[in-house]
């Protein structure tokens, strides 16, 4: 049985029916009349087939509003995303919330404090560790570079190491780099797993080489395609944020027609990740509560198309676990779940996905049990209104604590923390006057000593290591000409 997220009802919108249509026909002006740059010949050929007016020394693509419609009639609402076995897999759907964990470039040593690059020998203790949190539902790649192996095909060896250990569903695929993206499509084959393929563009309005040809490999392949906008609201897309997210809507929109043109009914999730950039000191502002506003904007567009959202937050400009990562992490937490994002991938990491903490991961995960606690909602049945115990207890000097009932109940009403403090201040204070950092090393320490790390079977961990050799042999070969 695939795990199947919270269901919600009631959602918290920000915007009306009006502002929807109003963006949604503003998008498709702008696909018309505009259009989108593909600098990719086959992804040319692929939209000029289907309808779309290309302009092949310019590589400007416009696209008739029947073009986009019938590509999205072609996509799945909701379905399901495997993980190594049907206990992991996920199902992604509209009306239901998902957490997954961030990334990180750097990470926090636990044993010194310090923050360093990863290297491959943090990933098993990496994936071991996630593997005893209880809330991570699906991973997103918690680190971001393995800083002893080089730059070529970095991303691929991380992946590699990444699927030999992973369990959950994995959302691994990039065209970050320069390199050809099927070698991330034979790792994830020889490994038995599918994994989601990332496209973003270069806002505004440009898809690159690289990205077109991952989208095109990746659902060849048959992998779901996560499309997103990266924009950076006053820099590369409109200052406003509806013209913002006219234009996320419109590179949205433009990257799943050629998706859908791959391979019709191809499994596509509507990704965002507008950062406005706070232009006293011309710095991203990932943790504003302007960012939380475009992501429960964004969770309505995709609904209006029938289509499951994705958001790479929560988000803190914070460098170190304090009180500005709780404010910033937990408001944004509350907000994108209460608004119905499908997705909300941001547990662990901090400063603006430039660091992973194993401290910040066991807080985070924490508040995602709390978030899920509340998405629960209150049971209301003849046995829960307990209107018999009431009668039978009656007014003081009645009391609860030696009835059945409480001890049958309190402990399934109330989420029961793992770090948090509830303790009286006197017996706080004689048990070390820990705070939460102090009390998260605690937990880190008593996951990591039950790390069992489980990687796939010997010989398909030499498979995949052919693989990177052979990409080695044919990416350095394409750089000496």
């Amino acid at each position: 049985m695939p795990i199947r997220g919270y269901a919600y009802d009631n959602l918290f919108t920000v915007l009306s029916d009006n502002d929807l249509d109003r963006i949604h026909g503003a998008s498709f002006e702008v696909l018309e009349r505009t259009g989108v740059k593909f600098e990719n010949e086959k992804a040319l050929k692929l939209l000029e087939n289907a309808g779309c007016h290309v302009d092949h020394e310019t590589m400007l693509v416009k696209f008739p509003g029947y073009v986009v419609e019938e590509a999205l009639r072609r996509c799945p609402g909701s379905w399901t995303f495997k993980g190594r076995s049907p206990e992991y897999d996920v199902r992604i759907s509209t009306n239901t919330i998902l957490y997954s964990t961030g990334i990180g470039i750097e990470i926090v040593d636990r044993k010194t404090g310090e923050r360093r690059h990863s290297v491959t020998a943090d990933v098993p203790e990496m994936i071991g560790f996630l593997d005893l949190l209880e809330h991570v539902d699906l991973l997103f790649p918690p680190l971001g570079f393995l800083a002893d192996k080089p730059m070529l095909l970095n991303w691929e060896r991380l992946l590699a190491e990444t699927l030999k250990y992973n369990k959950r569903a994995f959302t691994g695929g990039s065209a970050m780099g320069l390199v050809d993206p099927r070698w991330q499509v034979e790792l994830a084959q020889a490994a038995g797993r599918e994994i989601l393929g990332w496209m973003g563009p270069g806002s505004p309005l440009s898809w690159s080489q690289n990205v077109c040809n991952l989208c095109i490999q990746f659902a060849e392949a048959g992998f779901p395609i996560g499309v997103y906008c990266g924009a950076c609201p006053g820099a590369t897309s409109p200052a406003t944020f509806a013209g913002s997210l006219v234009q996320q809507n419109v590179e949205v929109l433009s990257g799943i027609v050629l998706a859908q043109l791959a391979s019709p009914g191809c499994r596509v999730i509507y990704g965002t990740y507008l950062l406005p950039m706070d232009m006293r000191v011309a710095a991203i502002a990932s943790a504003g509560v302007e960012t939380s506003l475009i992501d429960m904007a964004t969770a309505q567009i995709a609904r209006y198309y029938n289509l499951p959202s994705w958001t790479f937050a929560p988000q803190t400009d914070s460098k170190v676990p304090d009180q500005q990562t709780g404010y910033e992490k937990g408001m944004q937490l509350v907000l994108l779940t209460l608004a119905g994002i499908n997705v909300v991938a941001g547990m662990g990491h901090m400063e603006n996905e430039e660091l992973m903490s194993y401290e910040q991961l066991v807080i985070d995960d924490e508040m995602v049990g709390m978030v899920k606690h509340l998405m629960r909602g209150i049971l209301v049945t003849d046995e829960t209104l307990a209107v018999d115990l009431i009668h039978e207890v009656g007014p003081l000097p009645g009391h609860f604590l030696n009835r059945k009932f409480t001890k049958a109940w309190w402990d399934k009403e109330q989420y029961l923390t793992k770090i948090s403090d509830r303790l009286p201040y006197r017996v706080w204070a004689q048990r070390g006057s820990k705070d939460i950092l102090v009390r998260a090393k605690e937990r880190v320490e008593e996951l990591f000593e039950k790390i069992e790390p489980v990687p796939l079977p010997d010989d398909v961990c030499r498979e995949m290591d052919k693989i990177l050799q052979a990409a080695e042999k044919y990416e350095a070969g394409k750089t000496d000409a």
